[in-house]
């Protein structure tokens, strides 16, 4: 099992490094194409070169969203995965069927039980 749990760090460190270096790839153009439109003095070309930039910068915050979310996923899946193994029943969370938090009178007791 230990050798298992040591596959499977390893292939998560893996897809961490792939993360990042696509992150910097980004970034780094980002920051090129910034420097670039400092010498654009013309209107129009800038205009263009600004819309282009924020696509750029929509296509960065998209990626780390994206890759956010499959960390997250990976992540349950193995904290499920190693539940199971032990024997455990996957703990219920304190959200609600729509993925958000339960307001207090949600989470309140019933039974006439009052919050101390």
């Amino acid at each position: 099992m230990m050798a298992e749990m040591k596959k499977m760090h390893e292939h998560l460190e893996g897809l961490q490094r792939e993360m990042t270096q696509e992150l910097q790839k980004q970034l780094t153009a980002l920051r090129d194409h910034a420097k670039a439109m400092d010498g654009i003095s013309d209107e129009r070309q800038l205009l263009t070169e600004m819309k282009k930039h924020q696509q750029m910068t929509d296509d960065l915050l998209g990626t780390m969203i994206e890759q956010h979310e499959k960390v997250h996923a990976r992540m349950k899946a193995h904290h499920e995965q190693m539940q199971s193994r032990m024997g455990k029943k996957p703990q219920q969370s304190s959200r609600n069927q729509r993925g958000t938090r339960r307001t207090m009178k949600e989470n309140k007791p019933s039974q006439g039980h009052e919050w101390i």
